[in-house]
């Protein structure tokens, strides 16, 4: 495996079949991975798949189960916006995550979006703004290993004072609207900082718009 810190230093280096993914490469090393530098990038010979992420798979992995989901991105203000993140509990694990389910059979994406965010959040009065992007990662659960691809909309609550109404048979705790700049530290990299930082480029093209009027 081969890193670099862009898509332009891989050109040089990249073969045909390959499949580009995204690196959480300092939470690794922080495990204990360690990265060889070399021309143009490093080199790691094994990595646990929780380090990586990866928002299309390649056909050569097709035996590999996919699930299919969707989730939404809520802001509650415009002006100095905050997102939405909820604590879930997995056994004795706590993870800050984004609202996000499965697609069920003939639902668009759409609609999961917002059904789910609905469904574990409480909140009702949400109003969906765009098709924001798509996170991909892998599972890996009793030896078995599956690829989970989320596609996220921006939404907003239209009442921006309403209570959370957490979703405590699935897991959830607790939520909490939190600044961009913490909900990146609070949340798993592999599993929403892609999308996150689309998140950010939205916000300042639409702050750069409303500038030019």
């Amino acid at each position: 495996m081969i890193l670099a810190k862009s898509r332009q230093q891989l050109q040089q280096t990249r073969k045909t079949r390959t499949t580009l993914v995204r690196i959480a490469a300092q939470a690794a090393a922080e495990a204990g991975m360690h990265f060889e530098p070399i021309k143009g990038g490093y080199h790691v010979s094994k990595l646990p798949l929780q380090y990586i992420s990866c928002s299309k798979l390649s056909g050569r992995y097709e035996k590999l189960l996919r699930v299919d989901c969707a989730g939404g991105i809520v802001l509650r203000t415009k002006q100095d916006p905050e997102v939405l993140l909820l604590l879930k509990a997995e056994g004795d694990q706590l993870d800050w995550v984004l609202p996000k389910g499965r697609r069920k059979a003939g639902e668009t994406r759409q609609q999961t979006a917002l059904r789910e965010v609905q469904e574990e959040t409480g909140l009702t009065a949400l109003k969906i703004k765009k098709f924001l992007g798509r996170e991909g990662y892998f599972v890996v659960s009793n030896k078995n290993v599956s690829y989970k691809r989320i596609s996220y909309y921006l939404m907003y609550s239209l009442d921006p004072n309403v209570s959370l109404n957490v979703q405590e048979r699935e897991g959830f705790i607790d939520g909490q609207w939190v600044e961009l700049p913490e909900a990146l530290s609070l949340t798993n990299p592999t599993r929403a900082h892609n999308i996150l930082t689309r998140l950010n480029t939205e916000l300042g093209k639409e702050k750069a718009n409303s500038k030019s009027y």
